[in-house]
């Protein structure tokens, strides 16, 4: 079941492993164990959907909608994004009048940020473009998404897409916002690609603009838990990539700063279909404490290492990269929604919470 093992500090095996063998690398007999348990999983809700709200075909497990209905998300797979949280903007209003004028707006900004060399990663700029991106709007009340571009000539003098940025909630059970105050509208999520002096005059041109506030969407070991936990076994029919979870180690510990733990993805699907019950569209709270469990058993009995007393920091599926550093990179078109889902889920239960 335990399929790879890296450690920080060590030279990487050259051994190639098949899903059944293990490996573990040598860290001068330290011991990677804490007093530190970080599993408060009472600090979060008791369920989360795995799919969209009252549509059980909506699990990725399910057969995907014809490719008439199917929405295509090939520009946003196999790129890694970075994610933000938003709090309401105030007099944005998505129009195609305005929303050309505020193209226009950005498009003055990063021209004098330009001239005043704080960006030297392109030159001539072409334009900024905002307008609607209607793939990422799924429930009734959801705000229109909106698609964020900058292009230009890069530093090789070739025309090319900057930034690209998204704003978004998908299927939002809550809002920041009631329905009847027309002056702000609220858009959990920013998620961009692009340098960072460029996404830097994105996310402060949005602050001047529109009075609100832009930070960076992060996830603790228990959110990571759960993403993990919840879609590991939705990934039939799709292309095998081994689960993996990475942890840092705790300061205390000398010589070794992160430990990979990859886990055949057919093995985490034994385990899921155990665990979940298989026609139900919510993943409880007992279920990821059951799931992180079974894992963290195992690699104890292979490596005698408490995994629960480390954080988590990094988890990957067939269908989906994250980081705590909310930088995501998506690997399937059916896995981009509920995905997104829960992520704007996240961003306003942690804006409530601050």
């Amino acid at each position: 079941m335990c399929d790879v093992l890296t450690m920080d500090g060590d030279p990487p095996s050259t051994t190639e492993h098949t899903p059944s063998q293990v490996s573990c690398g040598q860290y001068s007999g330290r011991t990677v164990c804490s007093t530190r348990r970080n599993t408060p999983y009472r600090k979060t809700p008791r369920s989360r959907r795995l799919g969209l709200l009252g549509s059980k075909s909506a699990l990725l497990e399910k057969t995907p909608p014809s490719p008439r209905h199917a929405p295509s998300f090939k520009g946003l797979l196999k790129k890694t994004w970075k994610l933000y949280r938003l709090s309401p903007l105030y007099n944005f209003t998505p129009t195609s009048s305005h929303l050309r004028r505020y193209g226009t707006s950005l498009s003055v900004l990063v021209g004098e940020r330009q001239r005043k060399s704080l960006i030297t990663e392109t030159k001539d700029l072409v334009r900024s473009l905002i307008s609607p991106y209607r793939e990422l709007s799924v429930g009734p009340d959801d705000p229109e998404c909106i698609q964020i571009l900058i292009t230009g000539k890069n530093l090789k003098d070739i025309p090319t897409t900057l930034v690209r940025g998204f704003m978004f909630g998908v299927e939002l059970e809550d809002s920041l916002v009631s329905p009847d105050n027309s002056h702000f509208k609220h858009y959990p999520v920013l998620m961009v690609k692009g340098s960072v002096s460029l996404c830097k005059a994105l996310t402060d041109w949005l602050e001047s603009k529109f009075d609100c506030r832009v930070s960076a969407l992060t996830f603790s070991s228990v959110d990571l838990s759960w993403m993990v936990a919840m879609w590991s076994g939705l990934s039939k029919g799709m292309k095998k990539k081994p689960v993996e979870l990475m942890y840092s180690v705790p300061e205390e510990v000398e010589g070794l700063k992160k430990i990979t733990y990859s886990i055949d993805s057919e093995d985490c699907q034994r385990l899921w279909d155990i665990i979940h019950t298989s026609n139900s569209n919510e993943f409880t709270e007992e279920e990821v404490k059951a799931f992180m469990d079974c894992l963290q058993s195992h690699f104890y009995g292979c490596f005698k290492v408490h995994l629960s007393s480390m954080f988590l920091t990094r988890i990957g599926t067939s269908t989906v990269y994250v980081g705590s550093d909310g930088k995501i990179k998506f690997f399937t078109d059916s896995g981009v929604i509920p995905v997104l889902r829960h992520i704007s889920e996240l961003s306003v239960e942690k804006s409530k919470i601050l």
